[in-house]
């Protein structure tokens, strides 16, 4: 999660996408992450319009179905620009369904945190995505 909110994710080069298996193990990993999200400190992004742009991202992120919202961005008793630390969980079946929404760019500290499986998964096929898709 540090590198996901490293500079309030402002970083044209952030992750925005882990991929965390299924299972016990990656359960413990997930909720991890989890908890660190909530822990990041709200900061203070460079405008309003990237603060604007950013949670509109968030929020078409949580929008998808089968997505769950660990944490949304809310930066609860501050003002102006600041954002705190989003994270989004959803299967590869529901990345591969939903590529053009949750592999966009979303300038920000929000990370993407996508399951797989071993067996039939989306993600070992075809419609595997290459890259994040950019924003400008």
């Amino acid at each position: 999660m540090d590198s996901f909110a490293l500079g309030v994710g402002q970083f044209c080069t952030k992750p925005g996408l882990a991929l965390v298996p299924m299972g016990a193990d990656g359960d413990v990993l997930r909720d991890e992450a989890v908890k660190k999200a909530r822990s990041i400190a709200p900061a203070w992004m460079l405008n309003q319009s990237l603060h604007d742009a950013y949670q509109g991202g968030v929020a078409r992120l949580a929008r998808v179905p089968g997505a769950v919202a660990h944490a949304t961005g809310e930066a609860p008793g501050t003002e102006g620009f600041a954002a705190g630390a989003a994270l989004i969980e959803v299967s590869t079946v529901d990345l591969a369904a939903h590529r053009e929404t949750l592999l966009e760019e979303c300038l920000g500290p929000v990370g993407v945190l996508a399951r797989y499986s071993d067996e039939g998964d989306p993600w070992q096929g075809p419609a595997r995505p290459v890259a994040l898709r950019p924003r400008v």
